[in-house]
Parts: C-alpha cells; sequence; structure tokens
C-alpha cells in the first residue's frame, strides 16, 4: 500500500468508521440487472474537472505545464452471467465473460480500485504512462528535480531463472548476496487478469495444475539442494523469490524482500493436487527472511505454499500487506489426501497484514495435513479495514478441510479474532491449546529473523 493509501486506512481505522463512513469517503455504488447480466455503477467521489501541473516526459526530455485533466463522476461496470469486472475507458461500459463466478450480493456495496486512466491523475506522486504515444505523465510529490532523480522502467520478468528438468533436476547450487530490483510483468490478457488469493491467475484447476503461474525475479524449476541466501529483492511486478515447480532439500534464507506487487515468496506455484513425485515440492525450509510490503499491485501473500510437504516456515518477519501473511495449503476438493503433510510454521513475527481484504488471517491454512503444526508465532496488529467484506479477518484463520493440525503456544495481540475454525467447511480434527493474548516474553523475543550464527 502507498503510504497515502495507508494513512487513509488508518485515519478511517482510528475514528472506528462505519459503512456510512465509507459511503461518504468513496460513494455507494449502485447495482441493476440488465438482461441477465450485473450493471454495478461506481461512483467517484472527486471532481468532474482538476487543474494540475504535470510533469510531462517524451523521448526522454521533460517538461512542465498545467493542464485541465477530466475525471468522470462514475463508471459502469456490466458483469456478465460467469464474468469479471474489469475497469472499461471513462464513461463507457465494459462487460467480460469468463472467470470469475462471484456475482451480486458478493460484490455488492464493495470498494473498488480503480487505475489505468490518465484521468484518475490527481494527487502528487501518481504518474500515467501512455504507451502508444511512449508519454509518461507524473505530478511531482514534493520538492522533484528530475536532473537529479531515477526512473526505472522495468523489462525483464525473471532475473534468475534455475530450470532443470525432472530427469536432471539443478543440483548443489547456492545463490548469496544477489541484488535483483524492477521487474516487470504484463499479464493482461483481453478480459484482464482475475486472480483468485495470492495472485494465482484463473483460471486455475487443482487436478492438472498451473500452467503459466506468474513469473517471479528468482525462479526455480526442477532443483535439488539449492539455496536462495541473503539476497535483496527490491521493486519487482510479481513475485519475489518462487520455487515453482519441484524443488527439495532447499532454503530461501536471510532475504530481504519488499515492494512486491505479488507474493514475496511462492513455494509450488505449479499447485497440482496430490503431486506425483516428480513434480512434489517438499523437504524445503524459509527461514530468517525479511518480507514486507507485498500485494502491492494484487491481492499477495507475504508467503504462499500450496501442496508442499515437510515444509518448515521459521523465524521470518512478515509486515505491511493487504491480504495473508502465510497461506499454507491449497483447496483439497474434499479428499482425505492430498499431498500436504508435516509442515510446520514456527516462531514467525507476522504484523499489520490483511489491511484491505477480508476471509484470511496472518496464518491461513487449507486441507488435510497431517503432522502439521503452527507453533510459537507472534502475531501482531491483525485489524479489519474498513473496505473489508463480511468474512472473517483472523490471527490464525484454518479454512476448508483444514484437519490434523496442531495450533500451539502462539502469541496474538491486538487481533480481533484470534482464531478462525470453518468448521462449516470441513475444519476438524484440529488440536488448539495456549493461544492467548497475554504477552509471553520468550515467545516473543524468539519470534522473527536470528543472527546468522544462531540459525541451524
Amino acid at each position: 500500500l502507498d503510504r497515502q493509501y495507508a494513512q487513509v486506512i488508518d485515519d478511517l481505522i482510528e475514528r472506528k468508521a462505519t459503512k456510512a463512513d465509507t459511503v461518504r469517503e468513496f460513494g455507494t455504488p449502485v447495482s441493476s440487472s440488465v438482461d441477465g447480466n450485473k450493471e454495478v455503477v461506481v461512483y467517484i467521489p472527486i471532481a468532474k474537472t482538476s487543474r494540475r501541473s504535470v510533469t510531462k516526459v517524451v523521448n526522454g526530455v521533460e517538461t512542465k505545464e498545467d493542464t485541465t485533466i477530466g475525471i468522470p463522476g462514475k463508471l459502469k461496470v456490466t458483469v456478465a452471467s460467469e464474468g469479471g469486472a474489469v475497469t472499461g475507458k471513462d464513461g463507457e461500459t465494459t462487460t467480460t465473460t469468463g472467470g470469475f463466478q462471484k456475482l451480486g450480493d458478493f460484490y455488492l456495496y464493495n470498494s473498488y480500485h480503480l487505475e489505468g486512466l490518465v484521468s484518475f491523475l490527481d494527487a502528487p506522486g501518481e504518474w500515467f504512462l501512455d504507451e502508444p504515444a511512449q508519454t509518461v505523465y507524473y505530478i511531482p510529490a514534493g520538492r522533484w528535480p528530475p536532473a537529479e532523480s531515477e526512473i526505472f522502467a522495468g523489462r525483464l520478468q525473471t532475473v534468475v531463472l534455475v530450470q532443470g528438468t525432472p530427469a536432471e533436476p539443478v543440483r548443489h547450487l547456492v545463490l548469496e548476496g544477489l541484488a535483483v530490483a524492477h521487474t516487470d510483468w504484463p499479464p493482461f490478457t483481453d478480459n484482464m487478469l482475475v486472480a483468485t488469493q495470492a495472485l494465482q491467475p484463473l483460471p486455475l484447476s487443482v487436478t492438472s495444475g498451473h500452467s503459466h503461474p506468474p513469473p517471479a525475479a528468482i525462479n526455480l524449476r526442477y532443483a535439488d539442494h539449492v539455496a536462495v541466501r541473503n539476497c535483496r529483492v527490491v521493486a519487482v511486478a510479481a513475485n519475489g523469490v518462487q520455487f515453482e515447480r519441484r524443488v527439495k532439500h532447499s532454503r530461501i534464507e536471510g532475504c530481504t524482500i519488499t515492494q512486491v506487487g505479488g507474493n514475496a515468496i511462492t513455494l509450488d506455484a505449479f499447485a497440482r493436487i496430490d503431486p506425483a513425485p516428480a513434480d512434489k515440492t517438499e523437504h524445503n525450509v524459509v527461514c530468517d527472511n525479511r518480507l514486507s510490503q507485498f500485494g502491492r499491485t494484487y491481492n499477495g501473500a507475504g508467503i504462499l505454499a500450496s501442496f508442499v510437504a515437510d515444509t518448515v516456515i521459521e523465524h521470518n518477519e512478515i509486515v505491511d500487506g493487504p491480504y495473508l501473511g502465510i497461506q499454507l495449503g491449497h483447496q483439497s476438493l474434499r479428499r482425505p489426501a492430498a499431498g500436504m503433510r508435516g509442515n510446520i510454521i514456527r516462531a514467525n513475527l507476522i504484523r499489520r497484514v490483511m489491511r484491505l481484504y477480508c476471509d484470511g488471517g496472518a496464518v491461513y491454512a487449507l486441507g488435510p495435513q497431517p503432522d502439521s503444526i503452527i507453533t510459537r508465532n507472534y502475531i501482531d496488529d491483525i485489524r479489519r479495514s474498513p473496505w473489508a467484506g463480511s468474512r472473517p479477518v483472523a490471527g490464525i484463520y484454518l479454512d476448508n478441510d483444514s484437519e490434523h493440525f496442531q495450533v500451539i503456544d502462539n502469541v496474538l495481540i491486538n487481533v480481533g479474532t484470534p482464531l478462525f475454525l470453518n468448521l462449516n467447511r470441513g475444519t476438524k480434527n484440529c488440536l488448539l491449546r495456549g493461544n492467548d493474548n497475554v504477552p509471553e516474553e520468550a515467545i516473543m523475543r524468539a519470534a522473527g529473523p536470528r543472527d546468522r550464527e544462531n540459525r541451524l
């Protein structure tokens, strides 16, 4: 979240904003049904025109000019049956089909984030790229000397790709001390991007796996005994570091990953249920990383770990995200065995996540995972955003078919709903003990990254 947006959220939370407050701030969407389609009119509560001083960059030459920018009073989006809502042009109606399947009251009266039009430029720090004209429009934030400033435009989607094969995986490689920044990802088709939680583009079938997952700045496919260690990943468009498919006995440790469009770390982006050994991501460790400001463009998480086994996620600091801190597991389709087992989430420090969305938590689990444990994590400052829907926002959330978890001795401070179990969707056979909102100094001190000499 950019600072200005985060400040608005904090202000509304501070004064315990009601739905009426958000309506006054952002306008009330109205809905009607036309020929079986749902038409949503989203009101933009800003002036029709705005006089702004804009810095214009054309072919590397910068000029400053005053301009009057037209701003729409409302924007119409028509959602067809099983269609996905996308932003249209000023004053026009856009209809899409395919992929979404969440219509009607689920989204009616919720809030919308709109972008991609030059007419939305109305505040310092905002910019717009007119690709056909090769022109960047920018409203300076404070004193901005162009001659002394650097502007980066990413070109690569992946900077480091480690690519083996099922028969010959890459083995015994260490990537250490790398600095990677400013990647690009143009994901949009004619129907735009529709993604489910933690930046997983739809359609996604867990029975076949994801053929084209989002890219990552550092991406591994088919690898054994690889370490990504003490690297810095900053300002990347999609995911930060990713074990995409069949990565075993490997580590992501001591890295700083920040300003990420999607997930800071992804394990098993392929995401096929009960994967065969040739595709399974297992026996990996994610530890002692500092992850922040993820999900800046999409609904990303700090860490997404899908159909993984014998995976340890421990001693990470996960801070400032609009959605999940850690997602462990995936939709199991009610199968008693989905390939997930023996996973550990331990001694992580998770703060200020779930800052925008609902239906998630600092630690969020899915599916049956025998011999798995969530323990001694320190979770702090998990508050419901005024833009969130009605679904739970929790410290630890055991969702669809979560089973065989031990949730023990976690400290949850300043968390409205410390624990939520979705008992109506198959969550059962879990042990919960000692998860308190009372400060436990030993757990709190031990949570988060360790010094190098203290790592296993």
